[in-house]
């Protein structure tokens, strides 16, 4: 066995990498894409409001798309009670885990008394995983959080947190460290994510200080390399802004770490047509109903494919006939997300030597 591998075996998750929650782009559709990319990591929604998921309890779909084994849904709250029922309807609806977002430090987030605020108040936290037993949850619930917050960022802050979790009746199984603390005054989300220095070591004490919980690290891992030594110290490395500029970064860690061959890996063309499929599947299942998504959000995936100059003509090329379908066909615009993205393909391989397949026109 080589180190990686080794790393593997030893994970206590099922799958040691994931993709981190994003604001605007872990939706539904994207994850569907990552899905298509590759089958190997765990996938984090977009925080949802517990009160969005208690408020349309019958249909959460659109929050969090289907359940699938490899997602896992963030809920954001401060009610330990409407967290839990939340959790409860989550698990109702075949999802296999719940994630608690204890980091996120937006000033929406903050006027709520959720995301990074609430580990100023550990005991609120805890007291949301004492209410799952009340509320018949039996999926895991995890939480993720940072390294401290504003002045409190000591390590003995950090393990007090992690403690009185640890010391409620339903402990979190696995644990998320964001490593960075972040600022709830003066720095923006994104200042956040890259203003405070980052403190790996911390996270490597206190995953061994606490052996009886799992630990996943994220913040700042852009290449494979970086992932290799992260998972070769701790159960999990959880990675999010590479890959949402480049989706296809899940392709390079299935070559480098999980050893894939790269004849087994899909190539850009057949994963573009089978995000057309599940788009063409999806819309027709949503028929006219009031949430059905526009074309510029079911385009979106599509557009963040290709990097580089490649990337830049595709995207150019794809807005240009997003315009041109909306001229022609007004009301039916969605429907031929299709026949967008082909000819946006056409365009961008006439007037460029790419390695990517040529794409045939389809069928209109």
């Amino acid at each position: 066995m080589n180190v990686v591998t080794t790393a593997l075996s030893m994970s206590r998750l099922v799958r040691p990498i994931s993709v981190a929650p994003m604001i605007d782009v872990t939706n539904p559709h994207f994850l569907q894409m990552l899905r298509i990319i590759s089958p190997r990591y765990a996938l984090y929604t977009e925080m949802i409001h517990s009160n969005a998921i208690i408020n349309h309890r019958e249909d959460i779909s659109r929050f969090v798309g289907v359940a699938n084994e490899d997602t896992v849904v963030q809920l954001g709250g401060c009610d330990p009670g409407n967290m839990a029922l939340a959790s409860k309807i989550v698990q109702d609806h075949g999802f296999k885990e719940v994630n608690i977002n204890v980091g996120c430090p937006s000033d929406r987030v903050q006027h709520g008394n959720f995301g990074a605020v609430l580990m100023k108040t550990p005991h609120v936290v805890a007291n949301m995983l004492n209410e799952l037993e009340k509320a018949s949850v039996q999926i895991p619930v995890t939480i993720k959080c940072r390294t401290g917050v504003d002045d409190l960022d000591s390590i003995e802050f950090l393990h007090n947190f992690i403690e009185v979790q640890l010391s409620s009746s339903r402990p979190p199984p696995h644990i998320i460290i964001h490593a960075r603390k972040c600022h709830l005054q003066g720095l923006s989300p994104r200042q956040n994510r890259n203003i405070p220095p980052l403190d790996y070591n911390r996270v490597w004490h206190t995953a061994k200080k606490y052996p009886q919980a799992a630990f996943s690290i994220n913040g700042g891992f852009r290449t494979t390399e970086s992932v290799i030594e992260a998972i070769s110290k701790i159960d999990g490395c959880m990675i999010g802004r590479e890959v949402m500029d480049n989706p296809m970064f899940l392709q390079q860690l299935d070559r480098d770490v999980y050893k894939i061959p790269e004849v087994q890996l899909q190539s850009s063309a057949s994963i573009i047509d089978n995000y057309l499929s599940y788009v063409n599947d999806f819309l027709s299942a949503k028929g006219h109903g009031a949430h059905r998504p526009s074309i510029a959000i079911m385009a979106k995936p599509v557009m963040m494919l290709y990097q580089g100059g490649l990337g830049r003509r595709f995207r150019r090329a794809l807005g240009e006939e997003m315009i041109l379908e909306r001229k022609n066909s007004k009301d039916l615009a969605i429907w031929n997300l299709d026949r967008v993205v082909y000819r946006a393909m056409e365009q961008v391989n006439l007037n460029q030597e790419s390695d990517e397949p040529k794409y045939q026109r389809a069928s209109l």
